[in-house]
């Protein structure tokens, strides 16, 4: 969790819910730009809760709550507050004044909320007193961070598999489209959807990723999609924020990589190399893989991104339970229809 220092603040207003933080570097899921792209979904509400030393103000930091939730009946089993890279802090905080952001916190939320999940840029120790002490429970949750800056060392950087890899998937005809149509967004959105129905996790709907699209062409977010084209066809793509802190963020990422390898055509790593020239272009220095996954199980997609290099850190969640008893009614229920598996672990 990133400290952002000041010498003054500015209040919200009802049309900007965020204090103007120009001259601060603020995480992208912290950020209005994640405002703008929730801004009429009926899926996510974005809910703003102030740091501050007396008052509902924003004098310290915030935090950027993302509420996911069913809808009708389901949200009662589905709803979960998420904070991804917060708190920001604005300047110098206690313990103190941020365990009573987290009594607020705690207070704004939906009484069916299932519970809470602080997914932490880095590990802030001067706040760890204050989450356990408000029920939170610290779970090792691991993520890679790899320098794009220079583009060359990053290069080097690939194992030899994946730059000959990268090689071929040129060689045999894939195209990179930095520039695509609607209607290439939506092939790939066929092609996510596929993925996330067959590993059991939930996805935004089309309408999510074609409002990114269309924020990140007019420039309203800092962020872009790149697809991949083989022989005429849409073969996968990936969806990559950034910020002003120099991150480039892996957000979602699907390809057709199964029934390409055949044709030593792989679009998941060319991909996934081409977001990183995109974001050494733009400015960054860091490419966030957003998740490595638990330390002590196995996780393909763990091996798979570690071939590109980087730094495996160990920022790790806090959790808490919100409703206890629809937690434990919606774990049963998830677990006679998945499997044995924690909800948290979702």
């Amino acid at each position: 969790m990133k400290k952002f220092r000041s010498h003054s603040s500015k209040n919200t207003t009802s049309d900007n819910p965020l204090p103007e933080l120009s001259a601060f570097k603020v995480p992208f899921f912290q950020s209005s730009a994640i405002v703008k792209l929730y801004s009429g979904t009926e899926e996510v509400k974005v809910i703003v809760c102030p740091i501050s030393a007396s008052s509902a103000k924003f004098e310290i930091g915030h935090i950027l709550i993302q509420l996911f939730s069913g809808r009708g009946l389901a949200k009662y089993f589905t709803t979960r507050a998420i904070i991804i890279h917060g708190p920001v802090l604005y300047s110098e905080t206690s313990g103190e004044e941020f365990g009573r952001a987290l009594k607020l916190l705690k207070r704004t939320l939906p009484w069916y909320t299932l519970f809470i999940q602080f997914r932490n840029l880095s590990i802030e120790e001067s706040l760890a007193h204050a989450f356990r002490r408000e029920g939170f429970r610290f779970y090792d949750r691991l993520n890679l961070c790899k320098r794009i800056s220079p583009l060359e060392d990053a290069w080097n950087e690939l194992s030899e598999s994946k730059r000959r890899q990268i090689r071929q998937s040129r060689t045999n005809g894939l195209e990179m489209i930095r520039h695509p149509a609607r209607s290439e967004v939506l092939a790939f959105y066929n092609i996510l959807q596929g993925l996330y129905k067959r590993i059991v996790k939930p996805l935004p709907s089309v309408a999510f990723f074609m409002k990114f699209y269309e924020l990140s062409l007019s420039g309203e977010i800092k962020g872009f999609i790149s697809l991949a084209r083989y022989r005429g066809k849409i073969v996968g793509g990936i969806v990559c924020p950034y910020d002003n802190t120099g991150r480039v963020y892996e957000y979602y990422v699907a390809a057709m990589d199964k029934e390409l390898a055949a044709f030593k055509v792989y679009p998941s790593v060319a991909l996934t190399w081409e977001a990183m020239q995109r974001g050494s272009e733009l400015g960054c220095h860091v490419f966030d893989f957003m998740g490595l996954g638990v330390p002590t199980k196995p996780y393909g997609v763990r091996d798979f991104k570690l071939r590109f290099g980087g730094k495996v850190e160990n920022p790790g969640r806090w959790n808490k339970i919100h409703n206890p008893v629809l937690y434990f009614l919606t774990e049963i229920a998830y677990n006679i229809k998945f499997g044995i598996q924690k909800i948290l672990l979702f």
